[in-house]
């Protein structure tokens, strides 16, 4: 019985002494949980995956049919909309007014077949979409 209150006391006055010298610790800003620091990269990003696979069958593949056109049509649209407060369906008068004739007609005329893409046009649209 005496060992269990001398261990007691003991205990006791430990948690007393870390309470006092503890008491002006801030939390180190450095450390960080391993959740916060689990963000995945781009490369693995399925998304990015994806579009990287579409582009590619678009510009060296005849036998797959053009995706990345429905994607830049969605990124056009989310920009206007964004940037401009224009709806690219319901008001294509102005969304072509700001897009310009190569991107317009890049954005109104879907790709149809197989054909390869060319590089320069998709090019041309990207960046067109990237100044709006």
């Amino acid at each position: 019985m005496a060992v269990v209150l001398l261990a007691g006391a003991a205990l006791g006055l430990l948690l007393a002494a870390l309470r006092r010298t503890g008491h002006g610790v801030e939390p180190a800003w450095w450390a960080s949980t391993p959740r916060e620091e689990a963000i995945a990269p781009a490369a693995l990003d399925y998304r990015l995956v994806r579009l990287r696979r579409d582009l590619r069958d678009a510009l060296e593949r005849d036998d797959r049919p053009d995706t990345v056109h429905a994607v830049l049509v969605d990124l056009a649209a989310e920009r206007l909309r964004a940037h401009h407060g224009v709806d690219l369906t319901t008001h294509p008068e102005e969304a072509r007014a700001l897009t310009g004739p190569e991107l317009w007609a890049y954005l109104t005329t879907p790709p149809s077949g197989t054909r390869r893409r060319s590089r320069g046009t998709l090019q041309t649209a990207v960046e067109g979409i990237e100044k709006l």
